[in-house]
């Protein structure tokens, strides 16, 4: 938020993109050893080919009824989180009355949040049962707590429901 309060939104948005240019750069030098298949020679046959990754993956999904179920768990929670996203500056604004840069905080401290959902799945290797039904709890919570957001009333509760937004959905993204 301090940085975008000192180098203003169009330098902001242009280093990010740089960011993701030099990611792009250095991910060009991984190798990964696969067997590449021969390349289709027409528009016509790259089509096809298409189609029938999609069809592939369409029909793995739906044979495997957990990853069935995620997918529509995962279109479900992005059709009314990201909404809460786009309207987040204006809920800063305007509800709570204080100015944007505490809407770079809520995003910082929803990223630290997601990152800590992160790191618990990576140290606690969950399996199975186990892990199925904290997908199910934390993704009830991550709902819950973006209804949560409605009852803040200053931008410390924001925050604080923010991180639990961030650590749960960090926590059943992965």
């Amino acid at each position: 938020a301090q940085i975008l309060a000192v180098l203003g939104a169009p330098l902001l948005t242009l280093l990010n993109g740089l960011t993701f240019i030099f990611s792009a750069i250095s991910e060009s030098f991984i190798e990964i050893p696969q067997k590449i298949p021969e390349r289709s020679k027409t528009f016509k046959d790259q089509y096809r080919d298409f189609k029938t990754d999609i069809k592939e993956g369409f029909q793995y999904i739906w044979r495997h009824k957990g990853l069935r179920h995620l997918v529509f768990i995962s279109i479900f929670i992005s059709f009314f989180s990201a909404p809460v996203m786009v309207l987040l500056p204006f809920f800063v604004r305007d509800y709570l009355g204080v100015s944007l840069q505490w809407f770079g905080y809520m995003l910082i401290v929803f990223g630290i949040g997601t990152t800590l959902g992160y790191a618990i799945v990576g140290i606690f290797k969950l399996r199975g049962t186990t892990r199925k039904n904290l997908v199910i709890v934390f993704t009830i919570f991550e709902a819950m707590s973006t209804v949560l957001l409605a009852y803040c009333h200053n931008q410390y509760q924001a925050m604080a429901v923010m991180f639990m937004q961030g650590f749960f959905s960090g926590f059943v993204m992965v």
